[in-house]
């Protein structure tokens, strides 16, 4: 296996599940192999995991993920950094990126009072990607990797040219940006359910499938 710098991650992580024999329904945590355990006791988190986020693609609520009610299948821990290297210059203009994002969210909430949109970043500092610890469904973390290959096949990131991708949170952070962008601008959450479940975001994501830890649980770990 080529070593691949920060992005061999995603390369061990699917190895691992493979040598496991996980289920599509399974759940998986993924770390640095710098993080700190704090001793902090997950247990609850988890069960909320398993019992609020989809076990199979065809659960999956969009909706109900952007309202609160359920937790999307992939799900990153924040920070109250803003740091994706390979697609911003610097941490403020990612954090202008998202901050801008936000602002789009609002008016979209605003413009759809029957969606009932929760705005859980306003509650909290920690409201950007972190690549730290991540939290998945198996079978969604399989898409995940599908929509990794899409993204850096085809696009070369703007701030590492010659070196090409080489951050797994600038990974997380474009396809997180994408969807929720895409969800925004195509109005998807108005969409007629069948509609909405067969629709991609341009790299492939499913809607609701990404999701940032606002509640600051994973950060814990």
């Amino acid at each position: 296996m080529p070593y691949r710098v920060f992005l061999s991650k995603f390369d061990f992580m699917e190895a691992a599940i493979e040598n496991a024999e996980l289920k599509p329904e399974d759940v998986i945590i993924v770390t640095d192999s710098d993080t700190i355990f704090t001793g902090v006791d997950l247990n609850p988190f988890l069960d909320r995991f398993i019992a609020q986020s989809a076990a199979t693609p065809e659960e999956l609520d969009a909706l109900a993920v952007r309202q609160g009610r359920a937790m999307a299948p992939v799900l990153f821990s924040g920070d109250p950094g803003c740091w994706a290297s390979n697609i911003f210059e610097s941490a403020t203009k990612c954090r202008r990126h998202f901050g801008g994002l936000r602002k789009r969210i609002r008016r979209y909430a605003a413009a759809h009072p029957e969606h009932e949109i929760a705005l859980s970043f306003d509650s909290t500092l920690q409201r950007y990607v972190n690549s730290g610890t991540m939290i998945a469904r198996v079978w969604a973390y399989k898409e995940f990797l599908q929509q990794k290959n899409e993204l850096t096949k085809t696009q070369i990131p703007p701030f590492s040219v010659e070196k090409g991708w080489d951050c797994d949170q600038s990974v997380y952070t474009a396809l997180f940006l994408d969807l929720i962008t895409w969800e925004v601008e195509q109005d998807v959450l108005s969409m007629p359910v069948l509609k909405q479940q067969v629709a991609r975001s341009p790299y492939g994501g499913r809607a609701g499938f990404y999701e940032i830890d606002y509640s600051n649980m994973l950060a814990g770990v």
